[in-house]
């Protein structure tokens, strides 16, 4: 776990992974693919993306820990000799090496994955370090981890299956994930701004006016939004539909009994739910794998999605079980 906790997995694994991945199963699905005939490629995809997650959290403590001392914040490698620190950042510099040589007989797939290793690489190091750079540090940390990414595995796709690419499902993906990458990182910003103003840097979200980083906020969700809809208008399975209807009933069950606040961004309150992050994360793949009705076993691959990821699976569960025994309780008084 120590190991896992240096590569700071907990940042990305449930987070950005199943976004990603989500990616990877709708142009699958798009190209009419059973995707379970391509688990070896979801598996390379998957990899790529670990790895490719391992260097961006490895350089950015590493470039951070002069700052994160300052502010007494947590990083592992503040406790580690120099050699070892150097060590582990040639390993995760060799291992992308390994990857882009890997690559290079998919297509254009290896140029995006090179521009999602040098944008943040920008972002970490100096003395370019775009994250200390208002503008571009979101621009950075966006490409890098949501947009650059997204263009990956839809060119990688592309390459193993000879289909044609398709430029509006290409610039749609782009627009959306790119939107909510924003969303993303000015929503870390606003959570971090304190430690940001004590260190010195400022960030978009502990510069901007309030009035204006909303307004920031709800222009960038829009476009999320609008690229969204049209996403899933070009897939068109109701099934999607379905469980977006689950997934909204559950987040006004939420705010109903909890109290929990559906923001956007900006956190405004202890509880509180951040809009469609977890339709994404949890609910658009699953949704999207029962979609696959050519698929003889699609079952399969459902359960390895569940068991990659179950905490937000476990948590959601419980909490549906918790409701019902609140539905059941309440009915049974009505009758009493």
């Amino acid at each position: 776990m120590k190991y896992l906790a240096l590569i700071r997995y907990n940042d990305w694994w449930l987070y950005k992974v199943p976004f990603l991945l989500t990616i990877a199963y709708s142009t699958f699905y798009l190209a009419d693919i059973c995707v379970e005939n391509k688990t070896l490629e979801i598996i390379k995809i998957i990899t790529y993306i670990v790895s490719a997650a391992i260097y961006v959290s490895i350089i950015n403590d590493i470039t951070d820990m002069k700052i994160d001392r300052l502010v007494g914040k947590k990083n592992l490698f503040l406790g580690l000799p120099k050699s070892i620190v150097y060590t582990i950042l040639s390993l995760a510099v060799i291992l992308q090496l390994i990857v882009i040589y890997k690559l290079l007989d998919n297509g254009q797939s290896v140029y995006w994955y090179i521009a999602a290793v040098v944008a943040y690489s920008l972002y970490s190091i100096p003395p370019i370090r775009l994250k200390e750079n208002r503008y571009l540090s979101i621009i950075a940390d966006t490409c890098g981890a949501h947009a650059f990414p997204s263009m990956f595995i839809v060119t990688y796709i592309n390459s193993i299956t000879l289909a044609p690419l398709a430029i509006n499902w290409t610039l749609i993906i782009f627009i959306w994930s790119f939107s909510y990458g924003l969303r993303g990182i000015i929503y870390h910003q606003y959570k971090d701004k304190e430690n940001d103003l004590y260190s010195g840097i400022l960030t978009l979200s502990n510069s901007l006016p309030i009035k204006k980083l909303k307004r920031l906020v709800l222009l960038v969700f829009a476009m999320e939004l609008g690229s969204f809809i049209y996403l899933l208008q070009i897939l068109n399975s109701h099934i999607i539909y379905k469980w977006l209807t689950f997934y909204s009933l559950i987040i006004i069950v939420r705010t109903l009994i909890y109290s929990s606040k559906i923001i956007i961004a900006l956190p405004s309150s202890k509880f509180y739910q951040i809009l469609l992050a977890e339709f994404y994360e949890v609910f658009l793949p699953i949704s999207l794998l029962l979609s696959f009705t050519n698929c003889d076993n699609i079952w399969l691959v459902i359960i390895c999605q569940l068991l990659l990821f179950p905490k937000r699976i476990i948590t959601i569960y419980n909490e549906c079980i918790g409701y019902c025994k609140r539905l059941m309780f309440f009915l049974c008084k009505a009758r009493i």
